[in-house]
Formats: structure tokens, sequence, C-alpha cells
């Protein structure tokens, strides 16, 4: 298939009806370039500003080739009584925020561990991880995801999140958690280092 896309527009004109155009096709272009992909070898996600790519199978996500990072939530649950996270095969879920060029939604690519979804969405310049969680139960403070990086050299706490350093000596970094429920109204998330592990807490007390 062949896809062309054309706009002549005055420079400086993205006010124009086709500056907006062009601006939401560039959008959408570059929605498309950083979504996630089935391929033969399972589902994977070109990281152009990392010059890395990411593939997903069935225990999470690998991130980078030759001496990867293997990233996977390896147990969740609320108030210190955690439950494992079984491997579970994924497949494209729910619509991300992006957009195709045809107007299509770009999915996320979900792992349903039953209880909650691991997704995942590609960005520039990495990859973007969370959790939905159907329900909490009555009078639960707080909700906990472990998150294993295998194959890293070190994890450290960096600020509000971490730095992993893979055995190639490349650096992930980890932004501040962010935590909403089901209401849109935001809750306290904070991540903290455990080994080779990101422990991610919410409070959840009080929310929908």
């Amino acid at each position: 298939m062949l896809l062309l896309l054309l706009a002549c527009a005055p420079q400086n004109a993205t006010n124009t009806p086709s500056g907006v155009w062009l601006s939401t096709v560039s959008a959408r272009i570059a929605a498309e370039a950083v979504a996630i992909r089935e391929d033969e070898g399972g589902f994977s996600v070109s990281l152009y500003g990392a010059d890395a790519v990411a593939r997903f199978d069935a225990d999470g996500a690998r991130l980078g080739e030759g001496l990867p990072v293997y990233v996977s939530l390896s147990e969740w649950g609320f108030d210190g009584a955690l439950r494992p996270a079984h491997p579970v095969e994924p497949a494209f879920g729910e619509c991300g925020p992006g957009v195709g060029v045809g107007g299509d939604c770009l999915r996320r690519l979900e792992h349903d561990h039953g209880g909650v979804v691991t997704w995942w969405l590609g960005l520039q310049g990495g990859v973007e991880l969370g959790w939905t969680v159907a329900e909490a139960p009555a009078g639960a403070a707080t909700l906990s995801f472990v998150v294993q990086h295998d194959g890293a050299e070190r994890v450290e706490a960096v600020g509000e999140g971490a730095a992993i350093t893979a055995a190639d000596g490349r650096l992930w970094t980890v932004s501040e958690p962010v935590a909403w429920d089901a209401d849109g109204a935001a809750l306290l998330a904070t991540a903290r280092v455990d080994g080779d592990a990101l422990v991610i807490e919410v409070d959840v007390r009080g929310a929908a």
C-alpha cells in the first residue's frame, strides 16, 4: 500500500486551514511512527529517539538488543498482600491517546493478569508502562506494583523516579509515577528501589 500526503502552505501559516491540516497530519504520522506493531516475532516498537527497539512477549518488555533489560510486573496487590503476576501472552487492547494517519485509534498492548491489566505505549524515546485495576477492596490504603528489571547492571533511585543501567552501559530513565482513580482524581504515587526491582506504591484511600 502506498500512502502519499501532500500539503502546500505559506511558511509560518500554522493557523490557516491548510496549516492546521498539515499540523494534524504531522501529529498522526509521528504517533503512528512510535505505535507498537505486531510482527513475525511477536510485538515490537522502534524507539527512534533512543536508537533502540523494545520487544514484547508473555513476560513483559525487552528493552534494547544484545544485552537488553527485561521489564516485567512480578507482583501486585493491596496493603502488602502481594500476588504473583504470571506470564500471559500480550494482545492489543484499548485505544491509546494517539490517532493514526487514517484516523484509526492506535491501541495499547496489554497483558491481562486477571484483576490488573498491564499496558504499554510507544513514545519517541521510550515506552510508557501503566496498569489498570478494576476495583479496590474496601478499606485498602496502598496499592503496590513490583517491577523487575532483569539484566540490569544496577537500578538506582533518582529524584522521584529511577535510573536503570543495562549491562552494555545504556542508561534508561524512569519518570515519576502518576496515578488517578475512576473519577480522574489524582492519587499520590511513589517509586522506590528494592534490589533490581522498582516498587510503585499508590495511596488508594478514598479512591473511586
